[in-house]
């Protein structure tokens, strides 16, 4: 049988695969599932509102106080970072390709509306930017459903030129009107060929350097912004 990984104490333990055990006993289970909220959801941070602006992009909120997040495994530190943040602690679950993180609570659910996040935000619910520290937001938001790419091409002349490309998306438009009228430069926002899905793009390098002086701090997501 294979050794596994306990998801609370990540000591080592043996169960058959097939019962797809993620505890090595019930005390880690219980221990794992207890969370209490160890920050004020209603005390605006440079931290907080970065979180806000994650959650608004890859997280989601159901009609029974039920925040979640789930993500691709190699994401593992920025959630675990965000469990520390709201629980003091890692409590986030792992499997195979994907980390999960949830919590069940009516106290979460006024703070979070503030920002937007609500049941069924992605195609009924405009962002709504902090009073203060928008700039921590929007790189949470950039972290969650942005991209960056510098990629070179031959052009017909036969030389070699970099394309830079910085980019959030979003399925209503109104997201990306709210982001683009805080940042220090305007974009683009055009909607992508056969896809119910609104991108924001800047592909001057000058530009997104800029934009990038404007979000820059931490937290962030490593693998972006390096």
């Amino acid at each position: 049988m294979p050794k596994l990984k306990c998801c609370y104490c990540y000591g080592e333990f043996i169960r058959p695969p097939s019962r797809g055990a993620l505890y090595c006993s019930f005390e880690c289970s219980v221990l794992h599932k207890r969370k209490k909220l160890a920050v004020d959801l209603n005390k605006e941070t440079p931290e907080l509102c970065y979180w806000m602006g994650f959650l608004f992009g890859d997280g989601s909120i159901d009609v029974n106080n039920k925040l979640q997040i789930c993500l691709s495994s190699k994401d593992i530190d920025i959630l675990t970072q965000l469990s520390v943040f709201l629980f003091g602690k890692d409590c986030v679950n792992r499997y195979n390709d994907r980390c999960h993180l949830q919590y069940s609570s009516p106290e979460i659910r006024k703070p979070l509306s503030r920002y937007g996040i609500i049941p069924n935000k992605t195609k009924k619910s405009v962002l709504t930017l902090p009073e203060r520290y928008k700039s921590d937001f929007i790189r949470g938001y950039f972290d969650a459903d942005g991209w960056y790419s510098n990629k070179k091409y031959k052009h017909k002349n036969g030389k070699f030129y970099s394309k830079y490309v910085w980019g959030i998306c979003s399925y209503l438009p109104e997201n990306l009107e709210v982001v683009n009228r805080e940042l220090p430069i305007q974009g683009r926002i055009t909607k992508k060929k056969k896809q119910e899905l609104y991108e924001l793009r800047f592909q001057s390098k000058k530009d997104i350097e800029e934009i990038r002086n404007y979000l820059n701090g931490t937290p962030n997501l490593k693998r972006k912004w390096l």
